[in-house]
């Protein structure tokens, strides 16, 4: 079965429409629901994703009760999540490399680490990286892709 890492950006854009990449997003989605793709995170991915969900309640895109549904369904969805201390020192070093955060980062360590290709819909992410790592895939580059 193929592997991919996805960052937090592509899995907001299962929970959030109007959101560019999303139809991608959610092909992601389906393909690993029907078992034809493996999705790999690292931890934080919980932690970001449910950030961005709780932010988008607050500005009242989506109700407090989506909100809550939303992140018990991204749990449920059992996605393979590497810890940090598999990669950190990879991902200290790709943050110093392509001057992004240790988060950007540990998805990129990830997907260097697994030798996958890792697909985000972060645009300063991409723009950053994506240059100097081809395995980085734009969101809406994915149907190519995949």
């Amino acid at each position: 079965m193929r592997e991919i890492v996805i960052d937090a950006s592509v899995a907001v854009k299962w929970y959030l429409t109007a959101e560019e990449g999303e139809k991608q997003a959610l092909a992601i989605l389906d393909e690993y629901v029907m078992g034809r793709l493996s999705i790999i995170a690292p931890s934080l991915l919980y932690y970001e994703v449910a950030n961005a969900l709780l932010v988008a309640s607050r500005r009242e895109r989506i109700s407090e009760e989506t909100y809550r549904q939303a992140v018990g369904s991204l749990f449920e969805l059992a996605l393979t999540i590497q810890p940090l201390e598999q990669y950190w020192e990879l991902a200290s070093k790709m943050a110093v490399d392509y001057q992004r955060s240790i988060y950007d980062a540990a998805y990129l360590a990830l997907a260097a680490s697994r030798n996958v290709k890792l697909v985000t819909g972060d645009r300063r992410l991409f723009n950053a990286a994506g240059a100097h790592l081809p395995w980085i895939v734009w969101i809406e580059e994915w149907q190519r892709e995949g």
